[in-house]
């Protein structure tokens, strides 16, 4: 009887760890269940920022597209103004030639009327020293060679001319 009661004894022990090991190993399923919901919701997580990264990197190429497109308008653009400077700058040099031979132009223009200031001052004097009777301005100087110093007009005397 003794054995029979350490073999009860015995399958009470067994049976005590086989429900001890059950409720672990229920445990551990509701752990590996737990785990697996887990890794499927991190999975899913997973997928949507991977979708969220491929959407980005879209993105970041078709704003690196746009940029370097944008950076080629600017390098045109840039090349133009260079361009257009170029012709203002050159178009500037040949106003400046053309304004200094102006000037020059303007001075000899200046000079030569100068000079013909002189030489008809130098002939009204020389009038006015032969003709006394003549006005500082000239306007009377048509009659003065007329012979007629304002009494008769050129017509008459050339008809009294005529008659005599």
């Amino acid at each position: 009887m003794k054995d029979v009661l350490q073999t009860l004894r015995d399958y009470e022990a067994k049976t005590a760890e086989i429900a001890r090991l059950n409720g672990e190993i229920t445990a551990r399923e509701l752990t590996v269940e737990n785990l697996q919901d887990e890794v499927a919701t991190l999975t899913s997580k997973n997928k949507l920022a991977a979708r969220a990264i491929e959407g980005l990197k879209v993105v970041q190429k078709q704003m690196k597209d746009s940029h370097a497109q944008v950076v080629r308008q600017i390098e045109t653009e840039n090349g133009n103004l260079n361009d257009a400077l170029d012709e203002v700058y050159e178009s500037n040099l040949e106003l400046g030639g053309k304004m200094e031979v102006s000037e020059k132009e303007k001075q000899q223009l200046q000079d030569e009327s100068a000079s013909l200031r002189a030489e008809l001052d130098a002939v009204k004097d020389v009038l006015r020293a032969r003709f006394p009777d003549m006005n500082p301005n000239l306007d009377n100087l048509s009659s003065i060679l007329d012979g007629n110093e304002g009494n008769e007009t050129g017509r008459r005397r050339r008809k009294r001319r005529c008659a005599g």
